[in-house]
């Protein structure tokens, strides 16, 4: 059986879609039958100093492994995940010269961060992309845009994938809780939470009885000084960071995911809310706009408060579109987004990749 590395954030304590995408990967049927799949920990959460120790003696220890892999799966999004994949690139060409380099795009920020860089940064980010065997695109539109800056040996598009079944213990209706929205991910300004707490500033004084339930960790101070400003309070509830469980009651209790991000690839947390037939309001960044139309859901453009109130405010007291929303997400999740259509696609990636 051929062995795999996944390198990325650490899934024990990691967030976020790509710790996720890592987890599915491990534990994907389809994969295990013909592929040793293990999970290497380059990053996790906690205080910057915390994360910098991390890093470092997780790259040091990387470096003293003695067990090689086939395939090394880089997981790399941008900032200092790309600075920090493009070491581990380098390393593995350094000491394991016949493996194969998989690197896997995530975090719709990526070209902006490489077009903004200059010199010797921009330099060690071009040479890992154009250096691995296979880049992973999510989408076709983040293929087009690498395609344009990098001289790439060959670049997949591999949408994620989910667990579908899981989310059927969803049991509610999305018409059920039409007024109560929710948030889940990272609590900063680039996800678009401050817009979303001005949006429900806006949309509670036209309906009082619209809440929204905002679930991550991150700027917690600065959401609770602008829910003060908006005049959300009774309105918004910072819950913190949620596990799978709470994670699952949180959409049971809601009726739509709302994702007002600047910046996204394929949001996991769209494809959790679809499976679990909620309906969806994101802005139109990213692959956004492939997940989310008019016929599953309500887009709005990045910092537009007024039409994110306005997308609410049309859930909220529209039960039946609601109903009908929730039950084409369902559907359409199961359809496209299962683990085991990716784990048959990364499949057939690494076996053309090894037998080339």
């Amino acid at each position: 059986m051929k062995k795999v590395l996944e390198i990325g954030p650490d899934i024990r304590r990691g967030a976020g879609g790509m710790a996720e995408v890592i987890r599915l990967l491990t534990e994907n049927r389809v994969l295990g039958k013909t592929y040793g799949i293990e999970a290497y920990p380059s990053y996790t959460e906690g205080p910057v100093w915390k994360r910098f120790l991390f890093e470092k003696a997780s790259l040091l220890r990387f470096s003293l492994m003695r067990r090689e892999y086939d395939i090394y799966h880089i997981h790399i999004t941008y900032r200092r995940s790309a600075f920090r994949k493009a070491a581990y690139c380098r390393r593995i060409r350094k000491l394991h010269p016949q493996a194969v380099i998989v690197l896997h795009m995530h975090g719709g920020g990526f070209m902006n961060f490489y077009e903004g860089l200059h010199g010797k940064k921009k330099e060690l980010i071009r040479q890992a992309v154009e250096d691995a065997d296979c880049v992973i695109a999510i989408w076709e539109g983040m293929k087009q845009q690498l395609e344009e800056q990098f001289r790439m040996k060959r670049c997949d598009v591999i949408a994620n994938g989910i667990e579908t079944d899981v989310y059927h213990e969803v049991k509610s209706k999305a018409a059920d809780h039409a007024g109560t929205f929710l948030f889940l991910g990272r609590v900063e300004q680039a996800k678009g939470v401050f817009d979303l707490i001005r949006a429900a500033g806006i949309a509670c004084k036209k309906n009082p009885q619209i809440r929204v339930l905002i679930g991550g960790l991150g700027a917690m101070e600065e959401a609770e000084r602008c829910i003060r400003e908006a005049g959300a309070e009774g309105h918004v509830d910072l819950l913190g960071w949620l596990d799978a469980e709470k994670k699952k009651k949180a959409l049971e209790e809601s009726g739509t995911l709302i994702l007002p991000s600047y910046y996204e690839m394929m949001p996991m947390v769209i494809l959790e809310a679809m499976a679990a037939g909620r309906a969806v309001i994101a802005t139109e960044v990213g692959s956004v706009p492939v997940l989310v139309g008019a016929e599953n859901g309500i887009l709005t453009a990045p910092g537009d408060a007024e039409a994110m109130a306005e997308a609410m405010l049309a859930f909220a007291s529209d039960r039946k579109r609601m109903e009908q929303t929730g039950e084409r997400n369902r559907e359409r999740a199961e359809k496209l987004y299962s683990t085991e259509r990716m784990g048959e696609e990364i499949r057939a990636c690494y076996d053309s990749l090894l037998n080339d």
